[in-house]
């Protein structure tokens, strides 16, 4: 290989590497938001990567119901799935037989 080989390799390579970068942190940035890491598919495209790591830093994280583990909006005050109830930062449980939960 001459050096004029070897240049537009080198380039290559450097924009792959910084390409394959950018995913994974998207990546890591949707997993610390509680978001699913599949929005990354749009980053097969340059343009869509840069959509994508831009909504993600916008998005606030989701929360996690401590009782189910399902995802819901960050405002949630009842988990739709298991009823369970948040207060404040300390979530609590609901009473049997509210809301179709229990008994």
């Amino acid at each position: 290989m001459n050096n004029d080989q070897i240049l537009p390799l080198l380039v290559a390579l450097i924009f792959l590497a910084v390409y394959t970068g950018l995913i994974v942190l998207g990546v890591r940035l949707a997993k610390s938001k509680k978001r699913s890491p599949h929005w990354m598919w749009f980053a097969l495209h340059p343009i869509g990567l840069l959509v994508v790591l831009i909504v993600m830093a916008c998005l606030q994280p989701l929360k996690e119901c401590p009782q189910c583990a399902q995802k819901m909006k960050p405002h949630a005050r009842l988990c739709a799935f298991c009823g369970y109830r948040f207060t404040g930062n300390d979530p609590q449980p609901i009473p049997a037989g509210e809301y179709g939960v229990g008994p």
